[in-house]
């Protein structure tokens, strides 16, 4: 018996169905899903049940895409991207109604998604990560803000292979890291994205200012840093 987590959008981490011409991978870390319930020990069950009853884990399940979360930033940018005079006059704060970022206060989040659904195969965009599954000793840390240390020490269970595959099968312009694989904490991550980037050192971009609230890039940043490496429609 042990703990096994698949990423929340396991099905979807190598999928290209529906992109025409891929030119971006955006490649980030982990989002947990749920853990197979059949494989835990009854004090397992009784610490999960504990976390599901949380506040914050209802917005943890809530989410439907990669980077859906409140505070990352990655979908504001890409909607600043998609929809420049929405935001011609700098404030990039406004909530867009139509736009691709999900806030707190909007009522249909299915549509969020599916505007940011067809945003990615309009521009050619495959998100990924590249953990796909982890089974860690213990539930600390990983449904709390999911840090990449935790994630590191989870017994990580790599999604290299099938990347690089999606590489060669359809020849991207870009992959771009959204985080630090330099951090010296998360060595075992770093190496992985290593072994790509050693076979496509052209295509991989390893030093973009992430959109993670936590990493503290302010808007003007993340979109002079991001708007370069998307092709306009």
């Amino acid at each position: 018996m042990a703990i096994e987590i698949s990423h929340r959008f396991y099905d979807r981490l190598n999928c290209t169905q529906g992109i025409k011409d891929l030119n971006v991978i955006v490649v980030g870390t982990f989002n947990p899903g749920l853990p197979v319930l059949s494989k835990l020990t009854a004090q397992e069950i009784v610490d999960f049940e504990k976390i599901q009853k949380e506040p914050r884990f209802a917005g943890i399940n809530s989410v439907m895409n990669f980077y859906d979360r409140p505070q990352n930033r990655f979908w504001k940018i890409m909607d600043v991207i998609n929809s420049p005079s929405f935001y011609e006059d700098g404030h990039y704060h406004k909530q867009n109604p139509v736009g691709l970022k999900f806030y707190k206060n909007m009522l249909y989040r299915q549509e969020v998604f599916q505007r940011q659904q067809k945003f990615c195969k309009e521009y050619g965009i495959l998100i990924t990560d590249i953990v796909k599954a982890i089974r860690p000793k213990t539930f600390t840390s990983i449904y709390h803000k999911f840090p990449d240390t935790a994630i590191e020490k989870a017994s990580p269970i790599f999604n290299t292979a099938e990347i690089i595959h999606i590489i060669k099968s359809h020849l991207p312009e870009k992959v771009i890291i959204n985080f630090n694989p330099f951090n010296n904490s998360i060595p075992l991550i770093g190496r992985q994205i290593q072994t790509i980037s050693q076979q496509f050192p052209e295509l991989v971009y390893t030093k973009m200012a992430s959109t993670s609230g936590a990493a503290g890039f302010n808007y003007k940043k993340l979109v002079e840093d991001w708007s370069q490496h998307f092709l306009s429609k």
